[in-house]
C-alpha cells in the first residue's frame, strides 16, 4: 500500500466576483426608497419648530402687552405695544374693562395667520398667544 494522502481541492472564494455583480446598485435602491421619508421628516421638524417659535413670540407679546394694560389702563397703548412685538396684520383682543373696579385682572389675545416655511404641511397656519396678568 502506498502512503498517499487525498487533498481537497481548496473552495473558490466568491469575492468581488458573482456575489457583488448581485447587489451592485442596491445602496442607490435603498437611497431613493428611504430618502423622500427622511425629507419629509426633517421638513416636519422645521415646520413645527418654526409655528412653536411663532406660539412663543405671540404668547410673550400678548403677556407683555397685557402688562401694559394692567399699569397704564389704556387698551390703545397695550394694542400698539402687541402689534410692535409680533408681525403685521395680527387682531389684538383685550378683555373689556381693562382694570377698572372689580376687575382682577387683564386678558390680551394676538392671533394671526402666518405662511409655512417648507409648505409641504399647508401654506398657511394659525397662531395664537394669550397674556393675563393681575392688575397693579
Amino acid at each position: 500500500m502506498s502512503n498517499i494522502t487525498r487533498t481537497r481541492a481548496p473552495h473558490r472564494r466568491l469575492g468581488r466576483g458573482a456575489r457583488a455583480r448581485d447587489e451592485r446598485g442596491a445602496a442607490a435602491v435603498e437611497l431613493a426608497l428611504v430618502a423622500p421619508i427622511l425629507i419629509a421628516l426633517a421638513a416636519g421638524i422645521v415646520d413645527f419648530g418654526f409655528r412653536y417659535q411663532q406660539h412663543i413670540q405671540y404668547t410673550n407679546a400678548a403677556m407683555q402687552s397685557a402688562r401694559v394694560m394692567s399699569i397704564t389702563n389704556n387698551s390703545d397703548t397695550a394694542t400698539t405695544e402687541a402689534r410692535s412685538l409680533t408681525t403685521a396684520g395680527v387682531a389684538v383682543t383685550v378683555s373689556a374693562g381693562g382694570c377698572g373696579v372689580g376687575q382682577s385682572s387683564v386678558s390680551v389675545t394676538i392671533q394671526g395667520t402666518r405662511d409655512t416655511l417648507t409648505g409641504l404641511f399647508g401654506q398657511t397656519f394659525t397662531v395664537r398667544g394669550t397674556g393675563q396678568v393681575r392688575c397693579e
